[in-house]
């Protein structure tokens, strides 16, 4: 194996004029990047006045834990008896691709490069714009160091998924790597680097006795340690948390971070920091001076990086307008429908939604729905992106399936029962296991495809369903784990690239709308004295971020809206130009990323009880049947002052 990668390399090398990287063999395999492709453009999170982040997080794409598979390593092999007990057998040889057929993985080694390839050609063939977790490290602390098979693994991660970008004309997606709420005894061999000991030196509770020798300088010979790191007040399960009030603590995320970001990840997902930051409330100031020194590292690399966490939404700074983190990252808590009512049913006190009806998941034997009472259907307040500064009026989350506590004993109640967080169960499985193994592939297909719709209808547009690219599952395939006598390292892993009828329902719903329209519409004659508008996009998609743009007739500038909807008040007589802009890093069909449509229309602050006349006459006029007749504007050049002024003053 390694004398053809090597081969491949050098031929690669030797070939490739412009822009070279070794990549894995079978992307060439694949058909996903070629011997002379050039550089191409990297991640970006421009416009970050107006569309940035949210951007990013539109297309977001859950690879979760992909590097391990091509990570060599030994596994545990097994062997099916009767009563569907499993036991160990012989572990095969190193580098033995044990998991390339479906479920792929029983073991606990995830080593197979031609599906950790089929993964990547899945992104770029959603055009995926942020690939989360693509680095798991869970229970893996003692190879995140340099020199071992899964820190390799880490970096050429990043060169393939970027190689398969440029060779296919895309942007480079933003890729994210975790510094979880877990911290194990492994991390012991990991050692300090005298970067991290002198970055934190006059940090409070650094022990000058214990990481400088007797002349001052960083010591050369320390490792992590875990209990210098862990949260010593905490009682199990939860005492393997980081506690982020300990120097140590706050060297180990930040050594993590360093190395995410020399390595080319633009994103790191900070697991919850309800644990590893309890002790540090209620005024955050550890983890404030993490996050900055995270930043501003980043920053010396010219660079960026957009940090989440998941559970508290729309945290900011205690006392402060600014967030801790750019976005929001929330488990999927979906609501189970049964009749009659169980406790892990929500029940926000109106009807069960069931609109599974007449659909391939109505005869299901799990059937759940994505409703209004729905917890990652909860708005977030607006407040300062602390990566360029700029304000939003919400920010920008998404959703992905998570790994609830699942297989309640009781067939039919939920998983967690009734006390004290009965949301967190579906019909008692896990929803990763439920949605990849409890229910078929046409459900599967009908059901992604009206969740990433269903969700971006609330929280004003600003919140995104993540597509299951690699989702990993508790083993055996149809078992409970309460039942004895399972391997404990068993797992298995569901590749949305096997499923093309999934695939496919995943692309229709992210496929950007080339031909959005512009909708005027009267809102009522309440108060006659003002006469108020609501501009509405005819037309959209599920990923495309839409801001309303609106110049006065004196030339001044309204405050720019997002959503699908704006409402508007004239402040004076006369003609307004209405912008809708749209951005989407899927692309439209001339390969642009934004568009911008725009009309002009007459409108007066009183009311006379008639419609505003046309610019011009609406037989020559395109628009919307049913709207306030108004003139498509073609001259963009006062918007593009506007974009200009706005991108001159937005913080870099």
């Amino acid at each position: 194996m390694f004398r053809i990668f090597l081969t491949a390399c050098l031929s690669f090398l030797i070939t490739c004029p412009l822009f070279c990287q070794e990549v894995s063999p079978c992307l060439h395999a694949a058909g996903l990047v070629g011997i002379s492709c050039p550089k191409g453009v990297d991640a970006s999170v421009d416009d970050a006045w107006c569309a940035g982040i949210a951007r990013q997080i539109a297309r977001s794409f859950n690879a979760e834990g992909l590097s391990s598979w091509i990570t060599p390593g030994r596994c545990w092999g097994w062997i099916g008896t009767e009563g569907g007990r499993y036991e160990e057998q012989a572990i095969p040889p190193d580098l033995t691709p044990v998991n390339c057929t479906p479920p792929y993985d029983r073991c606990y080694g995830n080593y197979c490069p031609e599906k950790y390839c089929s993964v990547i050609k899945a992104m770029t063939g959603l055009k995926a714009s942020i690939i989360l977790r693509a680095v798991n490290t869970w229970g893996r602390d003692d190879v995140l160091r340099p020199g071992t098979a899964f820190y390799r693994g880490m970096q050429q991660l990043v060169i393939d998924i970027n190689a398969a970008y440029d060779c296919q004309g895309l942007q480079r997606p933003v890729i994210q790597g975790t510094i979880l709420e877990h911290i194990e005894k492994g991390v012991n061999v990991v050692p300090i680097p005298v970067a991290i000991i002198m970055a934190c030196r006059n940090e409070k509770g650094f022990e000058k006795k214990y990481y400088l020798d007797a002349g001052g300088n960083a010591r050369t010979d320390l490792h992590f340690d875990f209990d210098r790191i862990r949260n010593k007040k905490r009682k199990l399960p939860l005492a393997d948390c980081p506690d982020i009030t300990r120097i140590e603590a706050r060297m180990w995320f930040y050594y993590l971070a360093r190395m995410y970001i020399d390595m080319g990840y633009k994103s790191i997902h900070m697991g919850q920091l309800n644990e590893w930051g309890r002790l540090d409330q209620p005024r955050y100031k550890h983890t404030a001076t993490v996050l900055a020194a995270i930043r501003a590292y980043a920053r010396s690399r010219h660079t960026f990086v957009l940090l989440t966490q998941e559970n508290f939404r729309a945290l900011k700074y205690p006392g402060t307008d600014t967030f801790m983190f750019d976005y929001d990252s929330r488990a999927l808590r979906i609501r189970e429908v049964t009749g009659p009512e169980v406790c892990g049913d929500f029940n926000c006190n109106t009807v069960p939604v069931d609109y599974l009806s007449h659909t391939p998941c109505a005869g299901e034997g799990f059937p759940a729905v994505i409703d209004s009472c729905v917890l990652c259907a909860q708005g977030n307040s607006g407040g300062y992106q602390p990566v360029y500064g700029t304000y939003t009026p919400f920010q920008p989350y998404n959703t992905y399936f998570d790994f609830g506590p699942g297989n309640h004993p009781d067939t039919g109640k939920a998983s967690s029962g009734c006390d004290p967080n009965p949301q967190w169960g579906t019909w008692g499985w896990d929803d990763t296991k439920w949605f990849a193994q409890k229910i078929g592939a046409p459900c599967r297909a009908f059901w992604i495809s009206d969740a990433i719709g269903r969700l971006r209808q609330y929280h004003n547009g600003f919140g995104f369903m993540t597509a299951p690219g690699l989702l990993l599952i508790p083993m055996p395939e149809n078992g409970d784990r309460y039942l004895s006598g399972h391997n404990p390292t068993a797992g298995a892993s569901y590749l949305l690239a096997d499923e093309d009828p999934v695939m496919r329902a995943v692309a229709a719903q992210w496929s950007p709308a080339n031909e959005a329209m512009i909708f005027i519409e009267r809102v009522g004659d309440e108060i006659p004295e003002k006469k108020s508008y609501t501009f509405r996009v005819q037309g959209a998609d599920h990923t495309t971020l839409y801001t309303w743009h609106i110049q006065n007739p004196d030339g001044s500038w309204q405050p720019h809206a997002y959503g699908l909807a704006r409402s508007f008040e004239p402040t004076a007589d006369g003609t307004y130009t209405i912008y809708l802009r749209q951005d989407n890093l899927g692309g439209y069909a001339d390969r642009s990323t934004t568009k911008v449509i725009s009309c002009k229309i007459k409108l007066g602050r009183q009311d006379n009880h008639s419609l505003p006349a046309p610019l011009q006459d609406p037989i020559q006029t395109a628009y919307p049947a049913g709207s306030i007749p108004y003139e498509a504007n073609k001259d963009m050049s006062a918007y593009d002052r506007y974009v200009k002024d706005r991108a001159d003053t937005t913080p870099k």
